[in-house]
């Protein structure tokens, strides 16, 4: 009976990290070693344009159009969709890297902002910026 209660029942630890950063692309999915969102710059006057960049680090071959993630402002008023392009060029290609750009349009009020960044198979990682000042 003692033997039963000194006995651990916590999990075994699991090291991998294949399942870690695994993203959904039109060719299957592919492992990934650095996800980076950013938004520049971080304040602004609210109505002005905040620019979103995401970079995406594969461990193997990538081309431009096989991933895409997806962009939302969560503003005063909900969430908007923002237009997320790609804008790798051929060095990052070739450095196995996908660029992206998306112009936010800032609410027109003051406050601090949240911008969700969707990657397919992989989740949501969220990026802030504030408006601040008179318009």
């Amino acid at each position: 009976m003692l033997l039963r209660e000194l006995v651990s029942n916590l999990p075994p630890p699991v090291a991998s990290t294949d399942a870690l950063f695994r993203l959904t692309t039109t060719n299957g999915t592919k492992t990934a070693r650095l996800l980076d969102v950013s938004i520049e710059p971080n304040t602004i006057l609210p109505g002005d344009t905040a620019h979103l960049s995401v970079i995406v680090d594969f461990n193997e071959r990538v081309d431009r159009s096989e991933f895409l993630p997806s962009a939302e402002l969560i503003g005063p008023n909900g969430s908007v969709a923002l237009t997320v392009t790609e804008k790798t060029d051929e060095s990052q290609r070739a450095a196995q890297r996908l660029a992206f750009s998306a112009d936010i349009p800032a609410p027109l009020e003051q406050g601090a902002w949240r911008v969700n960044v969707t990657f397919p198979g992989q989740g949501t990682h969220a990026t802030f910026f504030e408006t601040w000042g008179a318009q």
